[in-house]
């Protein structure tokens, strides 16, 4: 995972550049940099033990889990050479992957922490090791929906059976046919076409939409499409010929930006390339889909969006076509945007200082966190209504 640096004086921020070089510029494979899911930031996460790490909670999680969640280090050996692989959040769940073993809290009412939710309907309070799938296995990725859970496994037993799937909770996404609804077990996905599993290079999943990627640019997807049908089980789609580069789901929609710059949406209209004007002349470089908005981010640190959003000029209404957040530009200033992440209605992006920014379709306001001032941030997932952002409590000695 490369770090992505602080902008300084240079015109464009230290950032991949995805198509035609000018000569001047570095091109850069995105995916080394994002890993669509949870995004490293200022720091590299690998260099901070658990026990200099916390978790910023703000939506209907928070009614679960106290915010700053503390990362269960107490119950770990030597908790400063443990790190955190990544995190996943649904609508009122959370999965924190510390190396190899997963740790759940949250709501379970749709099974998506693997329990009886007649039994135990939500873990409050506090994060739980979850036995059932570390004891066998030893967890390579994870990924969120709105209300289930994916998980990319090695078995522990000593003997190399490559990478499988497994998922459980919302019985609908699940790419496992035939599952009852009072069935929360540990089910495994197989994926039709897909014969080596190591193959894989990554898992994305968002609202009620699943897909993988392999390394040969094949794409299998599973959940709901975004024509409002549901694929029960994962089938590989031919959407694209060219490499891609990022992609990302939003409720009824995902966009796709290619290895030639260009940037395709998936939506009740089928699958067509965005065409505008104010697009094709920048370098997309970063693209988000929200439930029912998108963000672009261009090389030079510029956020551009269309949707059901905050735009521009405190106007929350539907924008058909792409604009300038102007607001968000005039707020930010110099610093410029270094990452932008898209959840339900609300959004946010990094400056190049480090402080957050938030703002959605229901305030039509752009403000700072608080609570996040000062802190090295690692990670941010918006899932749904959530905003969960990871971050060091190490102080700024250490870190230099």
């Amino acid at each position: 995972m490369k770090k992505v640096n602080k902008h300084e004086d240079s015109t464009d921020i230290q950032f991949p550049i995805i198509g035609e070089s000018d000569g001047n510029e570095e091109t850069v494979d995105l995916r080394n940099v994002f890993d669509r899911e949870s995004r490293v930031l200022l720091q590299d996460n690998t260099k901070f033990g658990v026990d200099k790490c916390m978790i910023y909670l703000n939506g209907p999680i928070s009614m679960h889990l106290e915010s700053p969640l503390k990362l269960p280090w107490d119950n770990i050996g030597e908790p400063s050479k443990v790190t955190i692989t990544k995190v996943a959040c649904g609508w009122a769940h959370i999965i924190i992957l510390l190396e190899n073993e997963v740790y759940v809290g949250g709501s379970n009412l749709q099974g998506q922490l693997n329990m009886d939710p007649n039994i135990k309907p939500r873990v409050e309070g506090e994060l739980m090791y979850h036995t059932g799938i570390n004891e066998k296995y030893d967890v390579v990725d994870i990924g969120w929906g709105s209300n289930h859970s994916v998980f990319i496994v090695r078995e522990k037993n000593g003997i190399d059976t490559g990478r499988k799937i497994f998922t459980w909770g919302f019985h609908g996404c699940l790419g496992v046919d035939n599952v009852n609804e009072d069935d929360f077990r540990l089910n495994q996905v197989l994926i039709p076409g897909l014969l080596d599993y190591d193959n894989i290079e990554f898992l994305i999943c968002k609202f009620n939409s699943n897909a993988i990627l392999d390394n040969d640019n094949n794409l299998y997807f599973w959940g709901d499409e975004f024509d409002g049908f549901r694929i029960r089980v994962p089938e590989k789609k031919n959407w694209f010929h060219k490499r891609i580069v990022d992609l990302s789901f939003g409720f009824r929609h995902a966009l796709a930006l290619l290895e030639d710059g260009s940037i395709y949406v998936n939506d009740s209209n089928g699958l067509h390339k965005l065409k505008y004007t104010i697009l094709d002349n920048v370098k997309v470089v970063k693209l988000e889909a929200g439930c029912r908005h998108s963000l672009f981010l261009d090389s030079k640190g510029v956020v551009y969006g269309f949707g059901q959003t905050k735009l521009k000029n405190n106007n929350t209404d539907r924008i058909q076509s792409p604009i300038e957040l102007e607001d968000l530009t005039d707020i930010i200033g110099q610093s410029k945007c270094i990452d932008i992440f898209a959840g339900d209605s609300q959004s946010l992006c990094i400056d190049g200082d480090g402080v957050p920014y938030k703002w959605s379709g229901v305030t039509g306001k752009v403000e700072i966190i608080e609570d996040l001032g000062g802190k090295y941030i690692l990670e941010v997932i918006l899932a749904n209504q959530n905003i969960v952002v990871v971050y060091t409590t190490q102080n700024d000695d250490i870190l230099n």
